[in-house]
């Protein structure tokens, strides 16, 4: 796995992870399932829960977090990603940003559940069948 120093902290390239995890192999170990799994869960992270403006970076203190996949930690993963939106929209409205960080995927979903003139609109429809 591919890390790079970035400043004081590590981060893994996402390019690089989605190179080397593409394909499943055939008639994986429990190793390879594993290593595909952790490999899906930071891609989740790092390119949708825990965005910054890197765009293909995923700090690698997350993989701390995956150490034994199969037992559930204490954090709470619904929270984190909210308070660190609501942080960068705060940090946003300064004159001087020209991005925003963070999960914004979060904000569209929210917009389109609380604000109708936010949905997309259905152009073209399925016909039924029968």
């Amino acid at each position: 796995m591919i890390i790079l120093l970035l400043g004081i902290r590590y981060s893994l390239n996402l390019g690089k992870l989605r190179e080397h995890f593409h394909v499943f192999p055939d008639n994986p170990v429990d190793r390879e399932i594993n290593s595909h799994a952790r490999a899906i869960v930071l891609e989740i992270i790092g390119s949708i829960v825990f965005t910054d403006t890197s765009r293909d970076g995923v700090p690698a203190m997350y993989l701390q977090f995956m150490q034994n996949l199969g037992q559930p930690t204490e954090y709470n993963w619904g929270a984190s990603p909210l308070a660190l939106l609501y942080r960068q929209l705060s940090m946003c409205a300064e004159k001087e940003r020209l991005e925003i960080p963070g999960p914004l995927l979060l904000l569209q979903l929210w917009s389109w559940s609380r604000l109708p003139l936010s949905n997309p609109k259905v152009i073209f429809e399925k016909p039924k069948k029968g």
